[in-house]
């Protein structure tokens, strides 16, 4: 059966609603509306998206306009609300504004971010005036079908001495005379009762969800140079299946009767969306693992992986930016346990004579986490000045604590996914320990995302990924899901924007896969009215 990857760009709608504004006016209340500017992440520069309606004489305004716009996990998507005084004779007057991420609004404690309003020109908070910015996700298809189709008496196209060998391709609308292809079966060889393999459609892509929108299936008898003979076509609905109907009647103008196509199997699939997982309150726990194997070179030389140029952050640094800043949104207390690997820590109240493969950056076994990303920035600078670079590079323990951490939020019910986060200049030395452990941790909530920084040869890091096939582990068992994800730094260096997108891209289906495998379903959404949040 063939699987289906989500689509990692949804539609979502923002709402807001202002609290204890300043009064711009003398003689009356302020007569807000909200400017909705994004960023554009190719120019850096700002364009308006639009804004709400002018509420009259109202400091604490709830604005019925509602925003809708694209919401896409793996990348910043930054966005910048100003709050206006509408003077009525076509021009307004600055209130405050506020600056803020698309992923901080939905990755919110339920699906509300309450922000402070912030002076154009001092930039200092407007005392007590608040924001409140409300995510809700637009209606979407997320289901499938499970179906088998079969031939039956088909037009033999290949001549007296031959059968036709057929596949059917499957095609959504894109207008009253235009069809796209999204998916074709396998071919049936010298058979004109051809039963095909079970396939997954997703309806999503192949009718946008719509039960009534046609779509089309046509017959064809492949040819090996390639210009395949047209056998017939039909279309369907969902709706007509969800009724009953099972048998399809082929037309071609050209042949009088080509032959009947009947549905065998019909299963229909709702998939949750990791986006209803968010909106359900599901956290992201990131955990952060630093290489210190002496082959990163002096920390003191410009050489150096871990040099610290005050002007530039390193490859590590980088690497930590663009992950933390994407994944930091969806976690609510922002706490993110920070290890290293492969060197000699020799902190004040933390050392050793011998490298260690799992060491807490801050030195401290029982205050290993670090508060948001510029803690875990500044961790990683002092670490540098209390850790020896030695090796080899494992590592399996790593792996190993983040399955403990992983485990527990299991055992405890918590929806709280891990995403383990691993920088190396190097291929490590541990490899079969590290698969049977990545084997043994596909049942759990996690998912390991490794950087490769530096110019070493990561060819066989790419064993880890997956995308070859599911890992096997030495008792010959292998992964249930692949959640493992190996991308070199160099290959996007200088675009943090690119890297974001291909080291944070499949963490939103391994979610999916990980719940549906576990019959976790997403916490309804709270309904949240604006006139009834709380203001601190």
């Amino acid at each position: 059966m063939i699987g289906l990857q989500s689509d990692l760009v949804q539609k979502i709608e923002i709402i807001i609603s202002c609290r204890s504004l300043k009064d711009a006016d003398v003689f009356s209340k302020s007569d807000p509306f909200v400017s909705f500017k994004m960023k554009n992440n190719q120019t850096n520069q700002w364009y308006e998206i639009g804004h709400t309606e002018t509420v009259k004489d109202c400091l604490n305004p709830n604005f019925k306009k509602i925003f809708q716009v694209d919401y896409t996990f793996e990348q910043k998507q930054e966005i910048l609300l100003e709050v206006l005084d509408d003077d009525g004779k076509g021009s307004a007057d600055h209130i405050g504004l506020c600056q803020t991420t698309i992923g901080a609004i939905v990755g919110a404690r339920n699906n509300t971010l309450i922000l402070d309003l912030i002076n154009k020109k001092t930039q200092k908070k407007i005392e007590k005036s608040k924001i409140i910015i409300i995510s809700d996700k637009v209606s979407e298809c997320n289901s499938s079908i499970i179906t088998q189709w079969q031939g039956q008496k088909l037009t033999n196209t290949d001549g007296w001495f031959d059968k036709s060998d057929p596949f059917l391709r499957f095609k959504k609308i894109k207008d009253q005379n235009t069809f796209i292809q999204e998916y074709e079966t396998e071919v049936v060889k010298d058979n004109l009762n051809p039963i095909w393999k079970l396939c997954e459609l997703s309806l999503g892509k192949l009718c946008g969800g719509d039960f009534f929108r046609p779509i089309k299936v046509e017959c064809w008898d492949w040819e090996k140079s390639g210009k395949h003979q047209f056998i017939g076509e039909f279309t369907f609905t969902v709706d007509e299946l969800n009724k009953g109907k099972r048998e399809f009647i082929l037309t071609n103008p050209k042949i009088k009767k080509p032959g009947t196509i009947v549905l065998t199997r019909y299963d229909y699939v709702e998939k949750p969306t990791f986006l209803q997982y968010i909106r359900g309150n599901t956290q992201l726990n990131l955990m952060v693992a630093v290489d210190f194997t002496a082959s990163n070179g002096a920390v003191s030389t410009p050489q150096s992986l871990h040099y610290m140029n005050p002007q530039v952050m390193n490859q590590y640094q980088q690497a930590i930016h663009s992950v933390g800043e994407i994944l930091l949104d969806y976690d609510f207390d922002k706490k993110v346990p920070c290890f290293g690997f492969g060197g000699v820590p020799r902190y004040p109240n933390y050392t050793f004579p011998n490298v260690q493969h799992c060491f807490p950056l801050s030195g401290q076994p029982n205050n290993i986490e670090a508060f948001g990303l510029g803690e875990i920035l500044n961790l990683y600078s002092y670490s540098l000045q209390h850790v020896s670079l030695s090796g080899p590079t494992l590592f399996n323990p790593i792996l190993t604590e983040a399955c403990r951490i992983s485990q527990i939020l299991k055992q405890n019910g918590s929806q709280v996914y891990t995403v383990l986060l691993i920088i190396t200049d190097g291929e490590i030395h541990d490899m079969n320990e590290t698969i049977d452990t990545i084997v043994n941790a596909s049942n759990l909530p996690l998912s390991v995302v490794i950087v490769g920084v530096g110019n070493a040869d990561f060819t066989n890091m790419n064993r880890l990924d997956g995308d070859n096939g599911r890992l096997t582990n030495s008792k010959g068992q292998q992964s249930i899901r692949d959640f493992v994800q190996f991308v070199p730094f160099r290959n996007f260096q200088g675009n943090g924007f690119a890297l974001c997108k291909e080291v944070l891209a499949e963490i939103p289906t391994q979610l999916e896969q990980y719940m549906i495998a576990n019959n976790i379903k997403p916490q309804q959404a709270p309904l949240i009215n604006p006139c009834q949040v709380a203001m601190n």
